[in-house]
């Protein structure tokens, strides 16, 4: 893509060459400005494919905990008094 909208074009068309240097500068600019913009952009991108790609394997180890826990059988809540005596069992903790 060329970013000079008078390449080609000479002194004898735009009647100075003063702007035709100024033209051509900007379509050498523009160049440059643009592929190290497109560099910045890929670097971007693989960026934001790595960070989507660890979201992704963040939910899906928070959803296989989610059904383990779900799927586990609740333990049998501790009795609060001694079976023998039928009196309050102290708690040690």
């Amino acid at each position: 893509m060329n970013a000079n909208p008078a390449d080609g074009l000479g002194k004898a068309v735009l009647g100075d060459q003063g702007l035709v240097d100024v033209f051509d500068e900007f379509g050498d600019n523009w160049k440059i400005h643009r592929e190290r913009l497109t560099e910045e952009l890929e670097s971007l991108s693989k960026l934001l494919s790595t960070a989507a790609k660890s979201y992704e394997d963040i939910d899906h180890q928070l959803l296989q905990v989610r059904q383990e826990v779900l799927t586990k059988p609740s333990p049998r809540p501790r009795s609060t008094t001694n079976c023998l005596f039928l009196e309050p069992v102290p708690h040690c903790c």
